[in-house]
């Protein structure tokens, strides 16, 4: 589609919860070819988005998405600590679908 967009289902056993769109932006040529080359990654997303109900379409609660674009090599330097990654987790759990 135009503008590009990824859609994301959030799931809980068989039953569809929720649906979050979230539009890409345009890519620059330049942008684009330092990340061919493996020089750098792009951001393509650090935002909330609504999560909209299945079954009514009303917003049911928020997903921060934070979106890179890249090859490996411009990716290595995002990926984080195993300890901030672990901490990261308990954090998600605690909060695990509370705005559902």
């Amino acid at each position: 589609p135009t503008p590009g967009r990824i859609f994301v289902q959030l799931w809980t056993g068989s039953e569809l919860l929720g649906l979050v769109k979230i539009a890409l932006p345009a890519l620059s040529d330049e942008g684009i070819l330092d990340t061919i080359r493996g020089q750098n990654c792009i951001k393509l997303a650090d935002e909330e988005y609504p999560v909209m109900s299945a079954g009514t379409m009303s917003e049911i609660g928020k997903l921060h998405v934070v979106l890179h674009a890249g090859l490996l090599e411009g990716l290595a330097h995002l990926a984080p600590s195993t300890s901030s990654a672990e901490a990261n987790d308990e954090a998600c759990d605690k909060l695990h679908f509370a705005t559902l």
